[in-house]
């Protein structure tokens, strides 16, 4: 007779655990800044040089890349990227949109929903956590394909506006998540 009790309840990190997510953010940053090297006819190297130089030091202790994060912000901090024209503010709105597509994208590694399954057919819960807020963990969990038929609770950051707990609008695939889910 055996000790060995049946595991009951899995719980897991979303972020480069599930999905990749830090992987999609560098491609993201990579792409943005081959753009940004081309639009301003600098090396890549420099831009990125650039770009750290004007970190706020409230932003070093962070976990994850330095610059990228919100490459919006980082360009306008950083005066040497100060577009020249109205055309130059197009083309880094266009680098701003392609960049923000790009480190949105998000698939579960490769075996995750099979594992998931798994887990779910011996009777254990399976709870997902993380450190990104709603609004923008629930829209990647439903375009990774995740249901809430696959997982028994959800923990998140709340969205937060003027100190209190906001929900803000999501749609799709992602509103059905949030409700199935529900708080």
């Amino acid at each position: 007779m055996s000790d060995k009790k049946p595991i009951s309840l899995i719980v897991s990190d979303i972020d480069n655990t599930i999905a990749d997510k830090f992987g999609a953010w560098g491609n993201a940053l990579d792409a943005a800044l081959d753009k940004l090297a081309a639009l301003y006819g600098r090396s890549r190297d420099d831009i990125a040089q650039d770009l750290l130089a004007h970190v706020p030091d409230s932003m070093k202790h962070i976990s994850g890349p330095y610059i990228g994060k919100d490459l919006r912000s980082d360009v306008a901090m950083t005066p040497s990227l100060k577009p020249a024209s109205p055309e130059m503010e197009k083309k880094l709105e266009k680098i701003f949109h392609e960049w923000d597509k790009d480190k949105s994208k998000a698939e579960l590694y490769e075996g995750v929903a099979a594992t998931i399954n798994k887990i779910k057919s011996s009777g254990a819960k399976f709870v997902l956590y993380t450190d990104s807020r709603e609004s923008v963990c629930v829209p990647r969990l439903a375009k990774m394909g995740v249901t809430a038929d696959m997982i028994d609770g959800l923990y998140v950051l709340p969205d937060l506006k003027d100190g209190q707990i906001s929900r803000k609008p999501v749609k799709g695939k992602a509103e059905e998540l949030r409700n199935a889910l529900g708080d």
